[in-house]
């Protein structure tokens, strides 16, 4: 690391401390569950830089997040809504890509026999039929699948990038 950026990390990390510590007097006053709601958007908000920094983080945590909070759930008894919460987080990733200059994009792509893409496209029809769906009489009820079907095209996006 050359002696300009090392000397820039370590003035962030005297500046962060310097407000870490009257913030950590901050929280401990507060009152039980607005301490545990400010140590989230703290932890959020470390995961989210981190996905700024790396996209490829960016999209295994976004994976992961995805696949383990049925887990939390089960254990917990309770439901967890994490939608907006990884839509945000992959958000961030696919502005990460979009500003990563290391790795160009991908050169070809078969669109027509590359399974990741296959399955996208079945499960794009299967949406798309339920946008459809007569018993489904509210707009808010389409939103959530497109929605979904946003999200998975920004993974799909974001996975051939890899």
């Amino acid at each position: 690391m050359p002696v300009g950026k090392k000397k820039q990390l370590n003035n962030l990390i005297i500046l962060l401390w310097l407000f870490a510590i009257p913030a950590m007097v901050y929280v401990s006053a507060l009152d039980y569950k607005l301490s545990l709601v400010v140590l989230a958007g703290v932890i959020g908000l470390a995961i989210a830089i981190l996905c700024l920094l790396n996209y490829r983080i960016g999209f295994y945590l976004v994976i992961s997040i995805s696949m383990s909070v049925h887990l939390l759930e089960r254990m917990s008894g309770t439901e967890i809504p994490v939608g907006v919460i990884l839509d945000s987080l992959l958000l961030t990733t696919l502005a990460a890509m979009i500003f990563d200059k290391s790795k160009p994009a991908p050169t070809y792509v078969d669109y027509f026999k590359d399974p990741l893409l296959l399955i996208f496209y079945l499960y794009s029809c299967y949406l798309f039929i339920q946008v459809l769906n007569p018993n489904m009489q509210n707009i808010q009820g389409w939103m959530i699948y497109i929605r979904v079907f946003i999200r998975n095209a920004i993974l799909i996006f974001i996975a051939l990038r890899l």
